[in-house]
């Protein structure tokens, strides 16, 4: 039969919007989205927050205002024939936007059509509250079923499987109808299997994602309809695949590019910094990971030089005066010289300033018996005494690709100090059985163990990235994706899915971190992810060296 390419219905509103306009079938692909969820309503014309979102606690405010119309927002839902399960309030938000209070209605009805008009009376009378108790204030409403509501997260293709053979007798015919339909809209194409969560049961489908800017407006539903017919007339195997038109985006995973970031409290802070340690440019809001560390030899010379890898992007907000040059043309690269160093501060200033705040009031309150609150901030203010940590050498900048089509991006800074002994170690983490492939592998790092050897990035393999946010487990996704970053260029990444299903390989921040093996071999540097995705990206440890010569002439080895 070949390939039956699926996609969820599209049920478009009546009634026309900023979103959406009925007469032409224009709209938003946040709209185009949501319209395909009938369990999950917003009032009026507007949207719920895109799935997935990220949730965290409301303000004090907007749950004071929901309780005091508790009873008046039952008797709405009583009178339209809705039965709620349960009722709260969290402030939900995608990675591009701002988190908004929200008084979630969680119902197991499975007849949503009055849904939307009892969410916009509630909202409504929220409204009226507000603009008589606190002006400027919002909170937003939505009506769901959270067993019905559309909530898959990707998981791997598996290499060799027939989805794999599939996707990749589609992948080139789906990535030229892509950027034919939506040239300059489309951000990712990626391939996922898609269904609940590890923690539940269900099906999971193979399925073609294609995350489009959010906001960009176009004829999704026809455009869709050209992606499913050149996956069907591609003469392959019986099998269905799922196609998916979503808002999103690729992004650095520097703490600057996606909203809202929190700068991290860093307790116990280490002398020295290691693998995995916050660190910034000075000057720089952004945060990013200390990587891996390298002896770099330098072309013509026998010295060796004690640096540690980490993101062009993390490190270029440290010269905004050349900021726009260094990220097209790199840092001493072919022979420039290096005019004005970078340095770098460990932790990144951003948390380095929460972490001192917070242990000083500690502190004035009495709280530091054994003085390590103390010690902490010695450690922080000695650093930046010294003039950080370390000064950037050499960097790729972030506009330019190698021969197998990755984005290059990133930084060798040479240390100074007490830092130029440190040695690369794996991570002493206790993962859960999940992110062990169900407790089939077995982790263990002995005492004094060091990564000494680097390796590949090997489909199906299980891998661990070592990030300023927490140590993540992975596996490599036997499919890779097309990237259209921000900055125009098209590049294709390898990608490594989070093992703990619903929860991120990459987090803000972790931009640089070392990616290492179940053998411990040093195999990858975390660049960047997908926004509101469990996913991130990797380029292979021997193509950052590859790089790394062909531009500096010099070579790196572990240290």
């Amino acid at each position: 039969m070949g390939i039956r390419a699926l996609s969820r219905k599209y049920v478009p509103s009546s009634t026309s919007s900023e979103e959406y306009d009925p007469e032409t079938g224009v709209c938003s692909v946040d709209f185009y989205f949501a319209a395909k969820d009938p369990f999950r309503v917003a009032p009026g014309n507007k949207i719920p927050v895109p799935w997935p979102y990220a949730s965290r606690r409301a303000s004090d405010r907007a749950v004071e205002i929901a309780d005091t119309l508790r009873s008046d927002y039952m008797k709405v839902l009583s009178d339209f024939g809705i039965k709620p399960r349960d009722t709260y309030v969290r402030a939900l938000f995608a990675d591009y936007e701002q988190p908004r209070d929200t008084l979630v209605i969680n119902t197991h009805d499975e007849d949503p059509q009055s849904w939307k008009e009892a969410a916009t009376v509630i909202q409504g009378m929220l409204d009226d509250t507000i603009r008589r108790q606190a002006h400027g204030f919002k909170i937003s409403v939505e009506i769901r079923n959270d067993t019905k509501m559309y909530a898959d997260v990707s998981s791997t293709i598996k290499h060799n499987s027939l989805a794999h053979q599939a996707c990749m007798q589609v992948e080139q015919a789906v990535f030229e109808q892509v950027t034919k339909s939506c040239p300059g809209q489309w951000r990712v194409i990626s391939y996922h299997m898609r269904g609940p969560p590890a923690w539940e049961t269900g099906d999971q489908k193979p399925t073609i994602m294609v995350r489009i800017a959010p906001g960009a407006k176009s004829f999704w539903s026809f455009i869709e309809s050209q992606i499913i017919a050149v996956v069907e007339s591609v003469d392959s195997l019986d099998i269905k695949l799922h196609v998916e038109i979503l808002p999103g985006f690729a992004i650095p995973s520097g703490s600057q590019e996606v909203s809202p970031s929190t700068p991290l409290v860093l307790r116990n802070l280490p002398e020295t910094p290691v693998n995995g340690s916050s660190i910034g440019a000075r000057g720089a809001e952004q945060a990013g990971t200390l990587g891996v560390w390298v002896d770099f030899h330098a072309a013509g010379s026998v010295e060796k030089q004690r640096c540690f890898l980490t993101c062009h992007h993390v490190i270029s907000p440290g010269d905004p005066a050349n900021k726009s040059f260094n990220d097209q043309f790199g840092i001493g690269l072919y022979g420039q010289q290096v005019e004005t160093p970078i340095k770098i501060d460990y932790p990144a200033p951003s948390d380095a300033t929460a972490t001192k705040q917070l242990l000083q009031k500690e502190i004035a309150l009495g709280n530091d018996e054994d003085g390590q609150k103390a010690q902490t901030i010695n450690i922080i203010d000695k650093h930046v005494s010294a003039g950080g940590i370390g000064f950037v050498i050499h960097a790729s900048g972030n506009k330019d690709r190698n021969k197998d089509d990755r984005r290059m991006d990133w930084a060798l800074v040479r240390t100074h100090g007490s830092s130029s002994s440190q040695c690369n170690k794996p991570p002493a983490a206790t993962f859960s059985p999940w992110q062990l492939f169900n407790g089939k592998l077995e982790y263990k790092v002995n005492t004094g163990e060091v990564i000494f050897k680097s390796g590949s990035l090997v489909k199906g393999d299980w891998v661990a990235q070592v990030g300023r946010y927490r140590v993540r487990a992975g596996e490599v996704n036997a499919m890779e994706a097309y990237i259209h970053w921000d900055n125009g260029l098209i590049s294709k990444e390898i990608v490594i899915e989070e093992l703990e299903r619903g929860q991120s390989f990459a987090e803000p921040g972790d931009s640089g971190a070392m990616v290492i093996n179940l053998k411990k071999e040093w195999v990858g540097m975390l660049h960047g992810r997908a926004s509101q995705e469990n996913f991130g990206f990797v380029t292979p440890t021997m193509e950052l060296m590859d790089d790394i010569k062909a531009k500096t002439g010099g070579s790196i080895s572990l240290a």
